[in-house]
């Protein structure tokens, strides 16, 4: 894998995004720290441009607080904030761009517009997502209506060991299609195919220490004249279990 390598474009293979915390739960006015990795499937592989990104959390109500992420020491940025008021908060890094494909299989980065001799055009949008508690508080996490696609999470507690999601597009139930989950012990990963319900709904077990991602891959039935000719949509939640 890449170091200290711009591997953006790379998205368009299947490259992704993904928020660690390095715990759950927060007292008020205690710093979270947090990282933003890039990879496939959850192996680093290089870095992003971040400052491509909106990285931010929603407060109480529903408004953004942006924030800026540092570089780290390797292909990794720092998010790092004061914590807020008591209560349950989603994390959120969204990247929205356009790539065009010509008929040797290289990516540019532009609109069609801009790419006259492209052969296709796709947006991609990618949301990515975690979700921590301040103080004691426990609950649901309302969906985000830009993220398109999004792992809403039912019933947060910050020790939870069953995780419950529904998986939502455009507000609705995301129903029988296959997520992926990838888990990572420190040592190695492992993965295996989730099938959300007809109700969209999915689970599965956090009892072991580690690092938990869901990951859903979706193309959307869109375009517009003269920019792109389809979209597709990548989604990621991140669960770190203590």
């Amino acid at each position: 894998m890449p170091k200290n390598v711009d591997t953006t474009d790379l998205m368009v293979y299947g490259h992704e995004a993904w928020i660690e915390t390095e715990q759950s739960d927060y007292a008020p006015g205690e710093t979270v720290n947090a990282v933003l990795r890039w990879g496939h499937n959850m192996r680093p592989d290089g870095f992003c441009r971040a400052d491509e990104f909106q990285i931010f959390y929603l407060d109480h109500n529903g408004e953004k607080v942006l924030l800026t992420p540092e570089k780290g020491n390797g292909d990794f940025y720092h998010i790092r904030f004061r914590a807020p008021d008591a209560g349950v908060y989603q994390l959120i890094a969204i990247y929205n761009n356009t790539y065009g494909h010509d008929g040797n299989d290289n990516w540019y980065e532009g609109v069609r517009r801009n790419l006259p001799l492209s052969e296709t055009v796709t947006n991609y949008f990618q949301v990515y997502t975690t979700v921590f508690s301040i103080g004691t508080a426990h609950g649901t996490v309302p969906f985000y209506p830009e993220s398109r696609i999004a792992f809403f999470l039912e019933d947060w507690s910050s020790n939870s060991e069953i995780l419950r999601f529904r998986l939502m597009r455009d507000g609705a139930a995301e129903g029988l299609v296959s997520t992926t989950l990838v888990y990572f012990d420190g040592t190695e990963y492992t993965e295996k195919m989730l099938l959300t319900d007809r109700d969209g709904s999915l689970l599965f077990s956090a009892q072991k220490p580690g690092t938990y991602c869901l990951i859903y891959r979706a193309g959307l039935d869109e375009s517009i004249p003269g920019e792109y000719e389809e979209r597709a949509v990548t989604s990621t939640f991140t669960y770190c279990a203590r």
